[in-house]
């Protein structure tokens, strides 16, 4: 290697710290174009004004317990994962349930991944911290969503700086990665969706389309950002 060659290499490497700030900064650009994207595609979060309200059709026979239960599970129904009365703790009965992690079921969903967010945080605040957040749900939804996307983008930004990987191929697998442990496992895991297995086929490939435009924008928006040093 020339001594030309070394320094032009030696400009255009990136400390750790900017590529991680890059990353974030393409991740957050990302997040901000998959909310307009599900504005104009509306079933690719949620399934508000379908029949029924998206959830399976009624139990045949509501007088059957075993059927009951079964809606209230694949409906997600609060009274699925709320315990029985025996099972509370003492001192709790008066609590109101909206601040119980299940309650997070019952609030209204805002549009696009930010009402999955709002969900999460919802929950979150509620089990962990015992802190009802529904008066300031929207924002704190939206903010959740933006860091969960910045997050995965500075994570984006660490490994291309690390390995130099092409970047449309792997921003779209990258994509497919963030699909892959968001709402394929991760959301479904807390009751927020479905799993896929159990989601309309529709429903899944345009989730799966989102994240793979997620991932590109991100390669994408993460590569126009770069400024060698001097």
């Amino acid at each position: 290697m020339t001594h030309a060659d070394e320094h032009a290499r030696n400009i255009d490497r990136e400390t750790p710290i900017r590529a991680l700030v890059r990353g974030a900064a393409a991740g957050l650009a990302a997040s901000l174009v998959l909310s307009s994207l599900s504005r104009v595609l509306p079933g690719l979060w949620n399934e508000r004004g379908k029949a029924n309200g998206g959830k399976p059709p009624l139990p045949a026979d509501p007088e059957d317990p075993q059927q009951v239960l079964r809606w209230q599970t694949e409906s997600q129904s609060p009274a699925a994962f709320r315990p029985p009365p025996e099972a509370e703790a003492p001192g709790r009965s008066g609590t109101a349930p909206g601040i119980t992690p299940v309650g997070a079921l019952t609030i209204p969903q805002g549009p696009g991944p930010e009402g999955l967010a709002e969900q999460f945080a919802f929950k979150v605040a509620a089990g962990v911290f015992e802190q009802d957040i529904t008066h300031q749900i929207r924002p704190i939804g939206l903010a959740t969503h933006l860091a969960y996307g910045s997050a995965w983008g500075a994570l984006y930004g660490i490994l291309q700086a690390s390995y130099r990987l092409p970047a449309e191929s792997f921003g779209a697998l990258y994509g497919l990665v963030v699909y892959s442990v968001g709402p394929a496992l991760l959301v479904p895991a807390m009751k927020i969706m479905r799993p896929p297995r159990e989601e309309p086929p529709e429903r899944t490939s345009l989730l799966i389309v989102g994240h793979l435009v997620y991932g590109v924008t991100v390669a994408q928006v993460f590569r126009a950002l770069h400024r060698p040093r001097d």
